[in-house]
């Protein structure tokens, strides 16, 4: 981690050429939620609290976009925050009633912003081998 913690790490670059993800991963993901979700309305009218572990610049964070008005972020790295919050600046402008909050954070320690029973899904795209696993669970 500690190439992409580096101040002079270049996470514009990482935000640019990194692949994405597929569509077909988010609509799984959504169908999955919506299948447990105990309020069906909370699916349709995007009020379901995302968190986003491991976010990078965005890759998994922005498209949620499309289906969560709020959502968290949160990656150990302060220069990949940086940039995702950079890359959310446009989508809020779009986006009105989207609220969003990024924080550098290791995995372990989200229950220090993020109350109980307050997130309706979770959310670690290419990232848990980054977490303390025993910590974590």
């Amino acid at each position: 981690m500690t190439a992409f913690s580096d101040k002079n790490f270049k996470a514009s670059d990482y935000s640019t050429f990194r692949p994405q993800y597929q569509d077909t991963w988010f609509r799984d993901i959504l169908e999955y939620h919506s299948r447990i979700a105990e309020n069906k309305t909370a699916i349709e009218d995007k009020s379901s609290k995302v968190l986003d572990i491991g976010c990078g610049p965005g890759e998994a964070t922005i498209p949620l976009i499309k289906y969560f008005n709020d959502i968290t972020s949160i990656d150990l790295s302060a220069v990949m925050i940086n940039q995702l919050k950079e890359n959310m600046r446009r989508y809020q402008d779009e986006n009105p009633d989207l609220k969003f909050n990024g924080f550098v954070s290791r995995s372990e320690d989200v229950s220090e912003f993020i109350d109980d029973n307050s997130i309706d899904l979770v959310t670690a795209a290419e990232c848990v081998h980054w977490f303390d696993i025993e910590a974590w669970f």
